[in-house]
């Protein structure tokens, strides 16, 4: 069933920009690979021939705007000198060192890749990894061939790419994309089609189907993150949620406004034009709004984040009220337009780990888009596109047989307990009506040059009927 809140919230969201490991039920070759590869995390990545059959990408160059991830290209990123370092042809699915040939396995994903609004670093992230998967035996041999449409913000050009991944490429996976359209628009048609979808979520469709499972929490429940910071940081009165003027944004503030409400706080979200022009009139009108000691969430791009507050610090009202931003602000670029005066002084939700970490699943990660990632942007957008391919990968490598829509599927369905050091808690697919696996965040705040972590990893509060579903659901289910 699709709760209350979540069926009023899929019609506001289907529009709405972005505000934005190992499944232990995966088969022993492909753990014991990686679990060998992590040991030997010191040895060269073995040089191999081209991939057979060369991942592609159609309707989208997935390159990442800046607005939706890190502004640290790849190929400038520089992985600590750590025993962790993995050499990524020993890690990647089978980890043969040999090119996979063959039948390919079509995968498919749909993103939103217009100028100023750029998801794809979400694909490119997958991308990447799939093309290290097929330099290292494929699935059992046979390449992936990773198909990317762009629903280009456009209800009937979203609607055509699902029906042409489905009907025409005969994809037997759709794993990998970040659009703001194709969860609302198609979700409930690949449920028809026998689809099993992961993906990045943005709006509340992705999180209120059974059969959609997204590995992020999405603009809503790191706004209800960052309501709860500022609360724990002493916060009283009034939360005031600004989100630049976008369909959907009223979405972005309903998970902060159910847990303000529900904890003694007034509420109030306003909505300025984007671009945000006047940083510092949002910034004077949100803290007049929220009072002395209240609560300010600042939600939107990095771009928008930051004009709002320079805003606040022109006209110093940093130490007039707490400050936190969302999981889209969680971007080196913030960092460096903001300035000292900020250290410490806002919380920015994040949905992932640091892409610095020298963690083996991360430094993994920086290894495989060092090699295969192109000028796509280190940060979170292109680490959700990493881990759904990862998780897509070993789903399909524990089929005991053929790879079939029907087979793959399944498998991905049966997916639980996949742990990951980007993650705070483990990612599961499994039979639950909703679907919100991360559910627990860290904040980290601007620190000089790069970010620190300001807290651990922060469970959501069991608020809104979303919440408590998934809680209840992780409790039957001893997750």
């Amino acid at each position: 069933m699709i709760y209350p809140r979540t069926i009023a919230a899929l019609v506001v969201a289907s529009l709405a920009m972005a505000a934005c490991s190992s499944d232990s039920e995966t088969s022993e070759t492909a753990e014991t690979t990686r679990s060998s590869a992590a040991a030997e995390t010191s040895a060269a990545a073995t040089t191999t021939e081209a991939a057979a059959a060369e991942t592609t990408v159609a309707g989208t160059d997935a390159t990442a705007d800046t607005e939706a991830a890190s502004a640290t290209s790849a190929a400038e990123a520089t992985a600590p000198e750590t025993d962790a370092t993995p050499a990524a042809a020993e890690v990647c699915g089978l980890g043969t060192g040999e090119p996979a040939s063959g039948d390919p396995i079509k995968i498919g994903a749909v993103t939103t890749q217009i100028p100023g609004v750029d998801l794809s670093a979400g694909p490119a992230g997958a991308k990447a990894y799939f093309d290290c998967v097929n330099d290292n035996g494929g699935i059992n041999g046979r390449p992936i061939e990773f198909i990317v449409e762009n629903d280009q913000l456009d209800p009937g050009a979203a609607a055509a790419a699902g029906k042409k991944l489905v009907e025409s490429d005969n994809v037997v996976l759709l794993a990998g994309g970040i659009s703001i359209l194709d969860c609302a628009l198609n979700g409930a048609y690949y449920g028809e089609q026998g689809f099993n979808m992961i993906t990045g979520g943005v709006g509340a469709a992705c999180f209120g189907l059974p059969h959609i499972a997204p590995v992020n929490a999405g603009p809503a429940y790191s706004g209800q993150i960052s309501a709860q910071y500022v609360a724990s940081q002493g916060a009283t009165g009034k939360i005031v949620f600004v989100a630049p003027k976008v369909p959907g944004a009223e979405y972005f503030s309903s998970a902060a406004e159910a847990w303000a409400l529900a904890n003694g706080f007034e509420y109030e979200a306003i909505y300025p034009d984007t671009p945000v022009q006047d940083g510092a009139a949002v910034a004077l009108d949100a803290v007049t709004r929220a009072g002395e000691g209240g609560g300010v969430i600042v939600s939107g791009s990095p771009q928008d984040t930051a004009t709002m507050l320079q805003g606040a610090a022109e006209q110093g009202l940093i130490d007039d009220v707490y400050w936190a931003a969302g999981a889209s602000a969680d971007d080196i670029s913030l960092v460096e337009a903001l300035g000292p005066e900020w250290d410490g002084k806002v919380a920015v939700a994040a949905e992932v780990a640091d892409v610095n970490g020298d963690a083996p699943d991360i430094a993994l990660y920086r290894e495989v888009m060092g090699e295969y990632g192109g000028d796509a942007a280190l940060g979170a957008f292109s680490v959700f596109g990493f881990l759904m391919a990862e998780i897509a990968v070993d789903a399909m490598l524990g089929i005991d047989g053929d790879v079939t829509k029907e087979s793959a599927n399944a498998a991905l369905n049966e997916v639980v307990d996949y742990e990951s050091d980007f993650l705070c808690k483990p990612f599961y697919f499994g039979d639950s009506d909703l679907h919100l696996a991360n559910n627990s965040q860290r904040n980290r705040t601007p620190d000089g040059d790069v970010f620190a972590e300001l807290t651990g990893c922060t469970p959501l509060d069991p608020v809104d009927d979303v919440v408590k579903a998934v809680y209840a659901y992780e409790k039957a289910n001893g997750i």
